[in-house]
């Protein structure tokens, strides 16, 4: 499965129907070259990285507990003006159990491995950092998406122990001007995802997350050339 998803990212990140606008501010990468902390497993491109940057970010990760996944972004915001980034999400349970609940949140630090503290604060609606609806799952194991500036929250479904999903969806990235922790338009930002587990019935996982994952793509590329 994980090779799968692997060749999955490679593909969908050379298609371009996921058009987006010309970036002002930008991610220039994962903080401190590959910062990803947390108590989990991360698979990505080459096995190294949690996410690829080309104008829209592609994110796949393994959940071995349900404790959070923290992804750092560095972001050249000296322009002062917003942009708006895609979100590829490849995500798969290997915590052994089913999951009830999927939680997004944006804000500032986050966990730290080496101290094993957790630092992590969410932005506020000034701060111009925050999820743009929809969020689309190609796999519609949630029936409820919650959508609030500065997180996401998908409640009221099961997501087996050994499935993965993939899911899209977009973030206002702020210029550096809105930003209180921005120094010579730097700043860093944290995306940060996790699970929530109690008792359920299990659902089969499917096998057609490709095909459904492109015609996503392709349906998403439509409605914004139409806007």
């Amino acid at each position: 499965m994980i090779r799968t998803f692997l060749f999955m990212i490679t593909f969908i990140n050379g298609i371009s129907l996921l058009a987006l606008p010309a970036q002002a501010a930008v991610i220039t990468g994962v903080a401190n070259g590959v910062e990803v902390d947390g108590k989990f497993t991360v698979e990505g491109p080459g096995g190294e990285a949690a996410a690829e940057i080309d104008g829209k970010l592609i994110i796949d990760k393994v959940y071995d507990s349900v404790d959070p996944i923290d992804i750092k972004f560095e972001v050249d915001g000296s322009s002062g003006e917003d942009s708006l980034y895609g979100v590829i999400e490849f995500f798969h349970n290997s915590t052994g159990q089913d999951w009830d609940d999927y939680h997004l949140e944006l804000g500032y630090g986050g966990f730290d491995n080496a101290t094993d503290s957790d630092p992590f604060v969410q932005s506020s609606d000034e701060d111009e950092l925050y999820f743009v609806p929809p969020l689309e799952q190609v796999l519609p194991v949630f029936d409820t998406v919650m959508f609030m500036d500065n997180a996401i929250w998908l409640e009221d479904g099961i997501f087996p122990a050994d499935a993965s999903n993939v899911m899209f969806y977009q973030i206002n990235v702020p210029g550096a001007d809105s930003v209180p922790n921005a120094r010579d338009g730097f700043y860093e930002f944290t995306l940060r995802q996790y699970p929530s587990i109690e008792n359920g019935a299990v659902i089969p996982e499917p096998s057609t997350l490709f095909l459904l994952g492109l015609g996503w793509l392709g349906a998403a590329g439509a409605r914004r050339k139409l806007r």
